[in-house]
């Protein structure tokens, strides 16, 4: 019996050399559960992915999960999640299936660097963008009580250009984030119709 993806749709891509292969990059190999000798599936991250003898098989269009704050109609500060969708398909000089997001210009990419301990009061964010942490961990409070960390690898999006705003703190230090800020009259619904 062969497990399979619990949503999206399959592509078959056709690798240059024709060859089987495995790579399992921490996943789990399902093959234990009855999948074809001729082909190997794993799992990560959510996607299954199934290597044959000359297709690549991806399932699954996971979205890429992103925490934002934004202001209520109060003038407070709320979490919320926006999912940025992976729907845009293409295969690599080497037959890798790629999934990617989609593009939008950003009018000044920036990396900020805070040291440890730093902590910033109520302030509104100066723009809506995306922030990426490189290093260190970065916690960001709420009016509602709330506290959110992110740690290098994450991704948080401010959304509270007015309104009381956010305290934000240095939990462990120093901490450098790349600031993507969006487009003036970026529309999230983009991200949520795609």
């Amino acid at each position: 019996m062969r497990r399979t993806a619990p949503q999206g749709s399959a592509k078959q891509l056709e690798r240059p050399n024709g060859a089987h292969q495995t790579a399992t990059y921490g996943a789990a190999p399902l093959h234990q559960f009855g999948a074809s000798p001729f082909s190997s599936e794993l799992v990560r991250g959510g996607c299954r992915i199934e290597y044959t003898r000359r297709f690549i098989v991806l399932r699954q269009r996971r979205p890429v999960q992103v925490t934002r704050f934004y202001t209520t109609s109060d003038g407070g500060s709320a979490f919320d999640r926006v999912d940025i969708p992976l729907g845009d398909e293409a295969v690599d000089a080497w037959g890798n299936g790629l999934r990617l997001g989609p593009p939008f210009s950003s009018p000044a990419v920036r990396v900020f660097t805070a040291p440890a301990g730093a902590f910033q009061d109520w302030h509104n964010a100066p723009r809506r963008q995306l922030c990426v942490v490189l290093e260190g961990v970065w916690e960001v409070g709420t009016t509602d009580g709330q506290k959110r960390r992110w740690a290098p690898g994450e991704m948080f999006l401010p959304d509270d250009v007015d309104g009381t705003g956010h305290t934000s703190e240095v939990i462990e230090g120093p901490v450098r984030i790349l600031f993507v800020p969006l487009p003036e009259g970026f529309d999230l619904a983009r991200w949520r119709e795609a």
